[in-house]
């Protein structure tokens, strides 16, 4: 989704930024749920936390315009047939 996104010119860019989000966020994780797991000594409350990323970011992509700003056929309004007669 990425180079769809951003110009060629900061594909690369775009591209290693998220991934470095990704693998730091991937290290932080499992410390913040071991956190919330020593702090409340639930699984329920562990899971409920390792939850809130991935609904954080579903809500996030719902805003995100896959065709970046472009306008489609399918989004193109369809034309008026003429009816007045010549």
């Amino acid at each position: 989704m990425i180079p769809r996104l951003v110009s060629s010119e900061v594909t690369g860019t775009a591209a290693g930024a998220s991934n470095a989000f990704w693998q730091i966020a991937s290290t932080l994780v499992p410390l913040a749920i071991g956190a919330v797991f020593s702090a409340t000594g639930s699984f329920l409350a562990a899971f409920a936390a390792l939850a809130v990323g991935p609904m954080i970011g579903a809500v996030i992509l719902y805003f995100v315009d896959e065709n970046g700003g472009k306008i489609t056929a399918a989004d193109a309004e369809p034309e008026t047939p003429d009816t007045t007669t010549s």
